[in-house]
C-alpha cells in the first residue's frame, strides 16, 4: 500500500527492491558482526589461555625450585658437621643447577652450608627473605615459601626461601636459593609461543623482573602506566604502540606474569569483519545500480517513447511510437494498441472534418440563396409600392425596409464567405442609407458614434436593425425637423446603444412586436431623458463572442 504514494514506475520497482536488499543486506552485515564478535573473542581467550600456560610454566619453574631446594637441604644435612664437604657439596649443586647463584642451608643446630657464585653473596639473606612475599606451595613437606627481588651486583635476582617442617612441629631446615632471573626468561620462551607476543615478569609495583623481549628496547612493548587486573585490557606501550594487555597473579600480589600482544590477530579479525560487511554492501548496491539501469533501459525507455507520442497527439501532430524488437512483449502490445488507436483516431477526424466542411458549405450555400431571396423580396416589394399610395404604400415600404435590414445583415455577417459575429458600427453603417429613404427629407442623421468594437450574432443583429428601424420611423412621425444620432456603448458586463435627438422629440407607443424583439435581443430598454436627449436604447449583456 506504501507504494501508492510514490508516483513514477521506477520509484516503485526501485522500493520493492530496496524493500527485498535491506533485509538481506541488514542479516549479512549482522552475521559480518556475529563473526567478528566470535573472532575477536576467540583471539581474547587464546590470549588469556597463553598467559595463563606462561604463568603455569613460571609456578612449574619454581615449584622445580623448591624441590631442588628439599633435595639439596635432605644431602647436605648428613654432611653438615664436615663442613668443606658440605661447603663443597653445596658448591656442585649450585654449579649444577641452571641459573642457581647461590645457595644457603641453615639446619635445626644452627649450623649453616651454602655456597654463591662470584659476584653473588647470599650472607644475611635467610633473614630478609622475611620481608619478602609469601606464596603457598602444595608440597606435603614445604609450610612456607618466600620470595624476594634481591639486587645482586649490577642485576636483580630471584630470592627463594623454603622452610622444612617435621612431624613434631620443629623446623628442621632452612634453605635459601639465589636465582639469576634468566631462568624464568627460558622458561617463558619454553613450550609453545603466541606470534605477535611478548611475556614478562613484573612486581606490584611496576618494577620489571625479566622479559622476553630480545630488541634493543625489551621493555618498549610494556604498558605505558601500571597495568595489574583481571582480564584483557587495551592501553599503549612505552613504544607509542597499542597493544592488548593480560596479567596474571604469580605469587600472591608481589609478582605478576604480564603477556602483550600486538593486535595483529585483532586487527585482522576487524579487517574481516570490514571486508565482511563492505562487500555484500558493494554487491548489493551494485544490483540496484543495475536494476535500475534495466527499468531505464526496458521499461522506462519505451515508456517515455510513448509518452512522447501522446503528447505529440494532444497537438494533433500525426505520431506513431516506433515499435522495436527490443521492446517487452507487454509494452509492444500496448505500443501497438495505441498506435491502432492513434490511426483510428485521425480516421474519424478527417472524417469529421470532411463532414464539417461540406456542412460550411451547405450553410454558406443555403445563407447565400437566403441572402437572394430577401434581394429579390425587396425588389418585389418595391416595385409594389411604387403603384400604391396611402396606408397600403406605407406598409409595404415598412415591409421593405425590414427585408432590406436582414438583406444588410447577411450579406455583413457573410463578408468573408463564413457566417460570423457582426460589428455593429459596420452594420449601422450599412443600415444608415436605408434609414434616410424611409425617414422624411426634414431630418438629418448623423453618423454613428463611437467606433468601439461592438460585435453581436447575426439573429440577435436583426431584431436590433428592426427596433432601431422602429425608432427612427416613429421620430420622423413625431417631428418635422431634428437630428438623430447613434451612439455606441460598452462596459465589462454589457453593451448598448442610445439614439439621441435635438431637439428632444418624445416617441409614441411602440408596437407589440417590439416586446418579441426585445426577448430576441436579450435587452432591457433605456428610458427616454430629455436632459441628455436620448429619445430610446437598449442594453444587453455580453457573451463569449469576444
Amino acid at each position: 500500500m506504501a507504494y501508492r504514494r510514490l508516483k513514477s514506475s521506477r520509484s516503485r520497482l526501485l522500493a520493492i527492491l530496496l524493500s527485498v536488499l535491506v533485509p538481506i543486506a541488514s542479516l549479512m552485515a549482522l552475521a559480518a558482526w556475529s563473526n567478528y564478535r566470535f573472532t575477536s573473542t576467540s583471539v581474547l581467550r587464546d590470549y588469556g589461555l597463553f598467559a595463563d600456560s606462561s604463568t603455569t610454566k613460571v609456578r612449574v619453574w619454581l615449584r622445580g625450585v623448591e624441590r631442588t631446594l628439599i633435595t639439596a637441604a635432605t644431602a647436605l644435612d648428613v654432611i653438615r658437621e664436615d663442613n668443606a664437604a658440605c661447603t663443597a657439596a653445596a658448591q656442585n649443586i649450585v654449579r649444577t643447577v641452571f641459573s642457581m647463584r647461590a645457595l644457603v642451608v641453615r639446619f635445626h643446630d644452627g649450623r649453616e652450608c651454602g655456597f654463591a657464585a662470584q659476584g653473588y653473596s647470599a650472607s644475611g639473606m635467610i633473614e630478609r627473605v622475611d620481608l619478602g612475599s609469601t606464596y603457598s606451595s602444595n608440597g606435603p613437606e614445604i609450610s612456607e615459601g618466600r620470595l624476594l627481588l634481591e639486587p645482586q651486583g649490577t642485576t636483580q635476582s630471584f630470592v627463594l626461601r623454603v622452610v622444612a617442617v617435621p612431624a613434631n612441629g620443629g623446623p628442621a631446615w632452612v634453605a635459601l636459593a639465589v636465582m639469576d632471573p634468566a631462568g624464568l626468561k627460558m622458561t617463558l620462551k619454553s613450550g609453545e609461543t603466541h606470534r605477535g607476543s611478548s611475556l614478562g615478569i613484573v612486581l606490584n609495583d611496576g618494577g620489571i623482573v625479566t622479559t622476553t623481549d630480545d630488541s634493543t628496547t625489551p621493555t618498549g612493548w610494556f604498558p605505558s602506566s601500571r597495568m595489574i587486573g583481571s582480564g584483557p585490557q587495551t592501553a599503549g606501550g612505552r613504544d607509542g604502540l597499542e597493544r592488548v594487555y593480560i596479567s596474571a597473579p604469580l605469587v600472591n600480589d608481589a609478582f605478576y606474569v604480564l603477556a602483550g600482544f600486538d593486535q595483529e590477530e585483532l586487527r585482522q579479525a576487524r579487517n574481516q569483519f570490514l571486508i565482511l560487511l563492505v562487500m555484500p554492501l558493494i554487491v548489493l548496491a551494485s544490483l540496484a545500480l543495475v536494476f535500475m539501469r534495466a527499468i531505464d533501459l526496458y521499461v522506462v525507455r519505451w515508456l517515455g517513447q510513448i509518452a512522447g507520442a501522446v503528447h505529440e497527439r494532444s497537438q494533433l501532430k500525426s505520431a506513431r511510437v516506433d515499435i522495436s524488437r527490443e521492446m517487452p512483449d507487454e509494452i509492444r502490445d500496448f505500443a501497438t494498441a495505441f498506435n491502432d488507436m492513434a490511426q483510428a483516431e485521425e480516421t474519424r477526424r478527417k472524417a469529421l472534418e470532411k463532414a464539417l466542411e461540406e456542412n460550411r458549405f451547405l450553410m454558406r450555400e443555403l445563407h447565400h440563396r437566403i441572402k437572394n431571396s430577401l434581394q429579390v423580396i425587396q425588389s418585389y416589394i418595391a416595385i409594389e409600392a411604387r403603384d400604391k399610395s396611402g396606408a397600403v404604400r406605407h406598409a409595404l415600404t415598412d415591409a421593405e425596409l425590414r427585408v432590406r435590414i436582414m438583406a444588410i445583415a447577411y450579406r455583413t455577417a457573410m463578408a468573408d464567405g463564413t457566417i460570423r459575429a457582426l460589428d455593429l458600427n459596420d452594420f449601422l453603417i450599412e443600415l444608415m442609407p436605408a434609414l434616410d429613404s424611409r425617414l422624411s427629407r426634414s431630418h438629418i442623421v448623423r453618423q454613428v458614434l463611437n467606433d468601439i468594437g461592438v460585435k453581436i450574432e447575426l439573429e440577435k443583429v436583426i431584431a436590433l436593425g428592426f427596433l432601431v428601424a422602429d425608432a427612427f420611423a416613429r421620430a420622423s412621425d413625431a417631428a418635422e425637423r431634428s437630428v438623430l444620432t447613434i451612439e455606441l456603448q460598452t462596459s465589462d458586463a454589457e453593451d448598448g446603444l442610445m439614439i439621441t435627438a435635438e431637439p428632444f422629440i418624445r416617441l409614441g407607443p411602440p408596437p407589440r412586436i417590439n416586446r418579441g424583439l426585445l426577448l430576441q435581443l436579450h435587452a432591457t430598454e433605456t428610458p427616454a431623458d430629455p436632459e441628455t436627449g436620448i429619445i430610446c436604447g437598449w442594453k444587453w449583456a455580453r457573451t463569449s463572442i469576444y
